[in-house]
């Protein structure tokens, strides 16, 4: 059951970074099974990263969404994702455009 409920959808905030300024990149990474965790917490609480997701039935294990305020920030980002122990490939993802952001909003169901 999900639960439309006015007040939290209020306090949360969408950001959309490119209108502020800022470039983002995503990238899908393909890890070593023993590391997958300290890649995991490499990336937990980091500055650069807005989302990351967990992917299954893929080569691939996260995606990964980097902001940076420059592209030559994303591009020091991915060098150092590269460099981290545990990462086997990084599958860079260009995002030309947005064609439909967060529009989902649950409603109240019985």
């Amino acid at each position: 059951m999900f639960l439309y409920v006015q007040d939290f959808m209020q306090e949360r905030a969408i950001s959309n970074f490119r209108k502020l300024g800022y470039v983002t990149a995503w990238i899908a990474l393909k890890t070593k099974s023993i590391a997958r965790h300290q890649v995991h917490a490499f990336f937990v609480g980091h500055p650069s990263i807005n989302h990351m997701h967990r992917l299954a039935q893929t080569e691939y294990d996260f995606l990964i969404e980097i902001v940076g305020k420059t592209e030559k920030e994303i591009v020091q980002m991915m060098k150092k994702i590269k460099e981290t122990s545990g990462v086997l490939s990084v599958l860079y993802l260009p995002v030309t455009q947005e064609v439909i952001r967060e529009t989902f909003v649950p409603k109240e169901t019985t």
